[in-house]
């Protein structure tokens, strides 16, 4: 590691074979190791006495390729640790689904001061423009129309908002669903 930072420090050609020769003797001595370690356990595993090892062995690989890994501890509504595989999975899933399937209140939605003056008018181009910065494959809003059909519709469809939208203007309401739902910019 000190002849890596060394190389970085400097970026010397001298100090970056320096640091390539130790990674390769680094790396052979990790080799020679394993090697005998896996030797001495291969050994092991074929006297009597070893024989049950590699059942120990095939548990800890099964331990070790679960789900749960990270989990160390789970504790139940009465905070007591939970040690069997079973009860924790049922733990979790009681969980998420309690915190899945309860609505949470809701702040109210906080309604803005109306704009006084002349609304100006909505122009074709400006709906074109508008829906061409439109970003593909984003949530819907609420009349579940994603920006790839208004793309789709192109002229016509910037007509059809421009319409929409001068029928807003002339009778001063808009569509019901509009004021009940979220924007989020």
């Amino acid at each position: 590691k000190m002849a890596f930072k060394k190389w970085l420090q400097f970026h010397n050609d001298m100090d970056y074979q320096h640091y390539k020769t130790l990674r390769s003797a680094a790396k052979q001595a990790v080799a020679v190791a394993k090697t005998m370690h896996c030797d001495w356990l291969y050994e092991e595993l074929n006297t009597p006495e070893g024989a049950n090892k590699i059942y120990h062995l095939a548990s800890a690989h099964h331990c070790s390729t679960q789900d749960i890994d990270q989990v160390t501890h789970v504790k139940n509504d009465d905070h007591q640790v939970l040690q069997d595989l079973p009860a924790i999975l049922r733990r979790w899933s009681d969980y998420f689904s309690r915190i899945c399937n309860k609505e949470f209140p809701h702040p109210p939605i906080q309604s803005a001061n109306p704009i006084l003056g002349p609304i100006l008018p909505v122009t074709t181009a400006k709906i074109e423009a508008t829906i061409k910065m439109m970003r593909n494959g984003k949530a819907t809003g609420p009349n579940d129309n994603p920006a790839e059909v208004w793309k789709i519709f192109g002229h016509q469809g910037a007509n059809i908002l421009v319409s929409l939208f001068d029928r807003i203007t002339d009778q001063g309401a808009v569509p019901p669903i509009w004021p009940t739902s979220t924007m989020v910019p």
